[in-house]
């Protein structure tokens, strides 16, 4: 698929995904209107009533579908546009940033804007022997299939020019395709794979600390609003008459919200669970999670930062970063003394 048939096929996919979301409001709509109109009306009349909402729910629901197909179909657009746009550069050009690709060449990998892009970004050749690739699985909960990407590690001096010269290696996210692996072997780069792809069949939990909620007074104002909709929606039920059924979606709808507030208050602000298999970075958006094999981290130790304890979980591509509370570091060493202590892999 050339550049333009992506282009043109995700905006249709783009303005026909605005037009389903504007039929599910009026299905919404007409659902609420319907359930009143119902309640409202004389018997006779009532069952037309019902009827109409029965239509709107099977509207409703048909439009969802439709919305999350536009969704999926526009991502896939989105990837054949980039893959164009990459092919269009040279057949060993991949996208590394936004704008921005590597391309393998003959004296290294060389990093550039996009053409029409130039400005400002920087243009520059690392040679090979300078570069290392990582295959990395990145998984956002312990039984996750994960997503392969691959990452680029090169010596900062290269993308700053003023980085010194102990600074930390620049790390790139590449998107794992055939077509890089493929240049990775023809160019005779370094490709570590870290990740067998096995998931624990079941998972030991050694010890879990959790970061609670700092302020999140819109938390607190959530939940009032939840119960002050239960308790309108229970009076109307019990007291509304004719508004009955309204009162009894207003309930449910409170009563929606109040677990949702109850879940988020429960949960934190995110959470470390260590298991004998893995560590995980429990988040409260599940797509900002992590989760690392025992077999990726190489080291665990305890470090400063601006005036905080923090446990540093160190792999061959980068470490993450963990605050040390209640005991979470000593609980790793006592735990996994092979672990603690050690640098890197």
């Amino acid at each position: 698929m050339d550049i333009q048939t992506a282009q043109r096929k995700g905006k249709v996919v783009h303005i026909l995904s605005w037009i389903f979301i504007g039929f599910f409001i009026v299905g919404l709509i007409g659902l609420v209107v319907s359930v009143v109109g119902a309640e409202l009306s004389a018997e006779a009349d009532a069952a037309i009533w019902w009827i109409c909402a029965g239509v709107s729910f099977l509207v409703i629901l048909i439009f969802i579908a439709l919305t999350l197909l536009c969704f999926r179909l526009g991502e896939k657009y989105r990837t054949a546009e980039a893959d164009a746009r990459e092919l269009a550069d040279s057949p060993e050009s991949f996208f590394v940033g936004e704008k921005m690709l590597a391309s393998f060449t003959q004296e290294g990998l060389h990093i550039h804007a996009e053409a029409g892009a130039e400005g400002n970004l920087r243009d520059v050749t690392v040679p090979y022997c300078d570069v290392t690739f990582y295959s990395v699985r990145m998984r956002t909960s312990p039984r996750a299939a994960g997503q392969k990407t691959v990452l680029l590690e090169i010596p900062a001096r290269y993308l700053e020019a003023d980085a010194p010269d102990k600074a930390q290696p620049s790390l790139i996210s590449m998107d794992a395709k055939e077509r890089l692996f493929r240049a990775i072997e023809a160019h005779g780069v370094p490709l570590i794979e870290t990740d067998s792809g096995k998931r624990p069949e079941k998972l030991e939990k050694v010890y879990a600390v959790k970061l609670r909620q700092s302020g999140g007074k819109g938390k607190y104002i959530s939940a009032v609003l939840a119960g002050a909709m239960i308790l309108a929606g229970i009076l109307l039920a019990v007291f509304g008459g004719a508004a009955s059924s309204l009162g009894y979606l207003l309930a449910v709808f409170g009563a929606c919200s109040a677990g949702r507030s109850i879940y988020d208050f429960a949960r934190g602000d995110g959470s470390l669970i260590v298991y004998r298999q893995g560590v995980y970075w429990k988040e409260r958006n599940l797509y900002e999670s992590v989760y690392l094999p025992w077999e990726e981290i190489g080291g665990v130790t305890r470090t400063e930062q601006e005036g905080h304890s923090f446990v540093r979980f160190a792999c061959a591509y980068g470490a993450f970063y963990y605050p040390d509370i209640d005991g979470l570091y000593d609980a790793i060493a006592q735990e996994f003394p092979e672990k603690a202590g050690r640098e890197a892999a």
